[in-house]
């Protein structure tokens, strides 16, 4: 009867530990996405702001962020391509203005977010959201 109990303790305590785990692995995924996806709305904004002349342009693609072609010398907005860290193996949902240009991206998973409070990283302000899919990365442009 004792190793019966025994062994029921261990699996209740074995699951508890796994559910703590799986919430931080989660609370760590959230915080890569919340740090990657304003790392992405910084190199869209630089993009823009860098551009030459009196018309500011996003970028028509994320491959423009590794490397800008419109100078004479190699300018790199990014310095490689980041997975979504919430959505592993997917590509980012990417916004778009009125020309088809990126202005932002977002995470494409349904996933609920861990964190209940409407976020600021680095400048980027986040609306509270319901999925993680609901979290804007963009920067309002600057005149």
């Amino acid at each position: 009867m004792s190793v019966l109990a025994w062994t029921a303790i261990s699996a209740l305590a074995t699951g508890a530990v796994a559910h703590v785990w799986s919430q931080q692995a989660r609370r760590e995924r959230e915080q890569q996405l919340l740090r990657v996806g304003a790392i992405y709305a910084h190199a869209i904004d630089n993009y823009r702001s860098m551009s030459p002349g009196t018309v500011k342009h996003y970028p028509a693609t994320l491959d423009d962020l590794l490397l800008d072609t419109r100078f004479v010398h190699a300018v790199r907005h990014l310095r490689r391509p980041y997975t979504d860290p919430v959505n592993p193996g997917k590509p980012w949902g990417l916004l778009h203005d009125a020309n088809g240009r990126i202005t932002g991206v977002h995470s494409l998973s349904q996933d609920e977010p861990v964190s209940k409070i409407a976020p600021v990283v680095d400048g980027v302000r986040l609306d509270s959201a319901t999925r993680y899919s609901q979290w804007r990365f963009f920067r309002e442009p600057q005149p």
